[in-house]
């Protein structure tokens, strides 16, 4: 069985503390020191803060993996639905720029009429394409993983065939269609959290790989669909 136990506090500090101990006392229930556990935190200056107060109690930082929620659900998800292709943000930057130069004799195939923003801006640096289509990949980027992440339920309309009206979101859409809409294709997390959580409630007790502990601190300014 999954259980979830939150403790909140109006003090960072409070909850840092109350981490601490919690893993101290596994500790000192006899658990073994080295195994794995998954430490969620929000950036790396509360990781450098928690390994050093961790270390000083018996070196029980030893078997803990830190990392974002993020990063934490994208490895939870590779490990509980091994068959889905997952694509990160490095990855989406790729294929946006794939896509982009594949098609640069043909833009309205992925979305992009002649009419739209992006298909405007790449005319008016003609006189270096390349370039213009680089930094327009970087730009799509974070609009893709922006809408993606916080707005999943409308990008999965798009995918399944709602056609925005008007705007910006006729272009989005279209090209969000063109890298997602074969669902055999990578897709962000945040577009299989459906997926990922059926799994998790119709799987085995034990997936393999998963630690034995999960604890996430400070990590409550998080998108809505995580």
């Amino acid at each position: 069985m999954y259980t979830l136990t939150i403790h909140s506090s109006a003090f960072p500090r409070v909850l840092l503390d109350k981490a601490v101990n919690l893993l101290g006392i596994l500790h000192q229930e006899g658990g073994n020191p080295l195994q794995t556990r998954w430490l969620i935190q929000p950036g790396r200056l509360w990781e450098r803060d928690l390994r050093r107060r961790l270390a000083a109690d018996k070196g029980i930082a030893a078997g803990l993996t830190f990392g974002s929620l993020r990063l934490s659900l994208e490895r939870a998800f590779r490990m509980v639905c091994p068959n889905a292709g997952l694509m990160d943000e490095n990855q989406l930057y790729w294929s946006i720029l794939n896509l982009l130069f594949s098609n640069k004799d043909n833009l309205a195939s992925i979305g992009l009429s002649k009419e739209s923003a992006p298909a405007e801006w790449l005319k008016m640096t003609a006189d270096d394409a390349s370039m213009g289509r680089v930094h327009l990949a970087r730009i799509f980027c974070g609009i893709l993983d922006d809408h993606a992440t916080h707005r999943p339920a409308e990008v999965l309309a798009w995918l399944n065939g709602m056609i925005p009206a008007h705007g910006d979101e006729a272009w989005i859409a279209g090209l969000a269609r063109a890298l997602w809409g074969d669902r055999s294709r990578p897709r962000p997390l945040s577009l299989h959290l459906n997926d990922f959580v059926n799994a998790l409630n119709n799987g085995p007790k034990k997936f393999p790989g998963l630690p034995a502990l999960i604890m996430s601190v400070l990590t409550g300014a998080q998108p809505k669909a995580y």
